[in-house]
C-alpha cells in the first residue's frame, strides 16, 4: 500500500512530523510513503535526506504553474498554497497509475497507529472510500446544484486508481472548477471532488479513525490518523490550550 502526501515549503513541518509517524508505525516495510513536494525545487532535496521518497511535481511551481482550471487559479482571493495541496487530490491516481490502490494524507496529520489494512478495506465497488459527514458548504446551493448526498472529509481518501483513472473524475474535476471560477475560493479541490464523486454513489465510508479531528477535546481513543485541520499545528501558541495538550502529545514526538 502506498500512502500519500503532498506540500511545499510551508506544509514542510507537518511533512516530516507525517513521515515519521508513519515509519514508527508502519515498521514491517510493506506500506510505502511518498511525498510529491511544489513550489520550491531545492524542497525535494531537503526531504530526501530525511529517507522519505520525494517526487517533484514540474507543472506546480511557483506563479507560473498552468493549472487545469485557469479561471479559478487567476483570482487573488484564492489560498494558491493551499489550492495547489487540494489540486494532487483531484488528480492523485493519474500520478501513480502503476498502483492498484493509493492512500491520501493531509500534510497537517499523523499517524498513531498503523493503516496497513487499507490494502484489504472492502470498498465495495467503490472508486473512492472517505469519511463521510452530513455538513454541506454553502457553495452547493449557491451554484444551484442542491446536494443530496452527505459531504466527503478530504483529509484522508483511499482510491482506487484503475477505477478512477478509466472514468475520468479529474478531468471532469477540473472542468467543474473552471465553469464556476467565480464562486469557488481555496476549497474548490473539496467542492469538486464532492460534485463529481456523489458521495455515497461513489464513495465508501471509511470510518473517522482514518481522520480522525484532533480539535476534539476528547481523547483520539482508537484513531489511527490525527487531522488537525488547522494548516500549521507547529505554531500552536495562539490555540486554546486543549489544543497545544493534544498536538504536544501527539504531533510533537514526531517533529
Amino acid at each position: 500500500m502506498i500512502f500519500v502526501t503532498a506540500i511545499n515549503r510551508r506544509y514542510m513541518p507537518g511533512a516530516v512530523a507525517l513521515w515519521n509517524s508513519f515509519k514508527h508505525y508502519h515498521k514491517d516495510g510493506r506500506d510505502q510513503f511518498v511525498c510529491v513536494a511544489f513550489g520550491d525545487a531545492s524542497l525535494g532535496d531537503e526531504l530526501a535526506a530525511t529517507g522519505m521518497e520525494v517526487r517533484l511535481n514540474p507543472d506546480v511551481y511557483d506563479d507560473e504553474q498552468v493549472f487545469p482550471a485557469p479561471g479559478v487559479w487567476q483570482r487573488d482571493v484564492i489560498d494558491k498554497d493551499a489550492l495547489r495541496a487540494l489540486y494532487f487530490r483531484c488528480v492523485l491516481p493519474e500520478l501513480f497509475p502503476e498502483e492498484k490502490r493509493v492512500v491520501w494524507v493531509d500534510a497537517d496529520s499523523n499517524f498513531i497507529d498503523g493503516c496497513g489494512e487499507l490494502e484489504h478495506f472492502d470498498m465495495q465497488g467503490k472508486v473512492v472510500a472517505a469519511p463521510l459527514t452530513a455538513k454541506r458548504p454553502k457553495i452547493y446551493l449557491e451554484m444551484g446544484k442542491p446536494q443530496k448526498w452527505k459531504n466527503i472529509i478530504t483529509g484522508t481518501m483511499l482510491f482506487d486508481v484503475q477505477q478512477y483513472i478509466e472514468r475520468g473524475f479529474a478531468d471532469q474535476m477540473m472542468i467543474l472548477m473552471d465553469d464556476y471560477p467565480e464562486r469557488f475560493d481555496d476549497s474548490s479541490c473539496n467542492c469538486a471532488i464532492n460534485y463529481i464523486l456523489e458521495g455515497e454513489r461513489n464513495v465508501k465510508e471509511l470510518p473517522r479513525a482514518y481522520c480522525y479531528n484532533a480539535k476534539r477535546k476528547s481523547n483520539p481513543i482508537g484513531a489511527k490518523i490525527l487531522h488537525w485541520s488547522i494548516c500549521e499545528p507547529w505554531d500552536c501558541a495562539d490555540k486554546p490550550q486543549e489544543i497545544q495538550n493534544q498536538i504536544e502529545k501527539y504531533w510533537e514526538p514526531f517533529a
